[in-house]
């Protein structure tokens, strides 16, 4: 049965070393514990940064260049997770939302240029910023209802069923 929990790519594994740091979601080195506006705002302040995500998130739209150097590398972790989900799913586009784009003129560039070595090369996905502002996190709350209240009735079998995979171009093994 489907859950509401489709699309949590931050909860990837990136990071498989002995160092990896716990997740919300009890596992370790989850792309959230790195590439997340928290994650990056702790980083910055053990990197010499003075304060806290709000002081990062200044410094970073001032060009610091601890925190723009932070940035680069999770816009290089956040592309190379999504062409995993590229790879599965084949969207029409990547719509990168949160608090963490904004803080980089070329976060978006940065996503896709880190993403497209890791998708076939007929797969060219535009990537985007989403548009939503500050009712995005209300959205996403509507949205998760819906899916949950969606995911707790019956499930009508289709082939264009968004909870189904269809692998095609595999080899068959025994006739």
């Amino acid at each position: 049965m489907p859950t509401s929990r489709r699309g949590e790519i931050g909860h990837f594994t990136v990071d498989r070393g002995p160092d990896a740091l716990p997740c919300r979601c009890e596992r370790s080195g989850c792309l959230e514990t790195l590439a997340s506006i928290d994650a990056l705002a702790k980083a910055w302040s053990e990197a010499g940064g003075f304060g806290d995500k709000a002081d990062f998130e200044a410094a970073a739209l001032a060009g610091d260049e601890a925190a723009v150097s932070l940035l680069h590398l999770a816009a290089e972790q956040v592309g190379t997770v999504l062409a995993l989900a590229v790879l599965v799913a084949d969207p029409g586009e990547v719509v990168l939302a949160g608090e963490v784009p904004h803080l980089l003129p070329d976060f978006t560039e940065r996503v896709q240029a880190a993403m497209l070595p890791g998708v076939l090369a007929s797969q060219n996905i535009p990537v985007r910023r989403a548009q939503l502002g500050d009712e995005a996190g209300a959205l996403g709350g509507v949205v998760a209802l819906m899916a949950q209240r969606q995911a707790s009735q019956p499930m009508k079998e289709s082939p264009l069923s968004p909870s189904r995979l269809v692998v095609t171009g595999a080899p068959r093994v025994g006739y």
